[in-house]
């Protein structure tokens, strides 16, 4: 029983420092990382994505939608693209994107969205790279 205790341990360890590096390497990644629930709120996203959109740490992003978003005025447009990624379970490519930033300012981009195929229990989850 000690001994399953302490594999137990140790695995949740590993796991820890697993996804410390994940989020690591997520952070250090220039593009802007996101995914959504199959409802499209938002579960995660990298911090270049959270600074963009006016968050001062990904956590923050979490549980909202593009309607709580500096860019709510473009807010239908994205989520038609995202719905449509999400329908087609493969990936859509535009050259550039105009977003609006939380200062109201334009930010013109090159943009890339690209299905992830995540499958949980509860959602579909996909990333898009700005």
């Amino acid at each position: 029983m000690r001994d399953e205790l302490e594999n137990r341990k140790s695995q949740e360890a590993a796991l820890r420092e697993s996804q410390q590096i994940i989020v690591a390497i997520l952070n250090a990644v220039p593009a802007r990382i996101f995914w959504k629930d199959k409802n499209l709120v938002y579960l995660g996203c990298n911090a270049p994505f959270a600074r963009d959109a006016g968050f001062a740490s990904p956590e923050d992003l979490i549980g909202k939608d593009d309607y709580q978003m500096g860019w709510r005025d473009q807010a239908e447009l994205y989520r038609a693209a995202d719905r449509q990624v999400i329908e087609m379970a493969s990936a859509s490519f535009s050259s550039t994107n105009l977003r609006q930033r939380p200062t109201g300012k334009p930010s013109r981009s090159s943009r890339a969205r690209c299905l992830c195929a995540i499958q949980t229990g509860k959602s579909s989850a996909f990333s898009e790279r700005i």
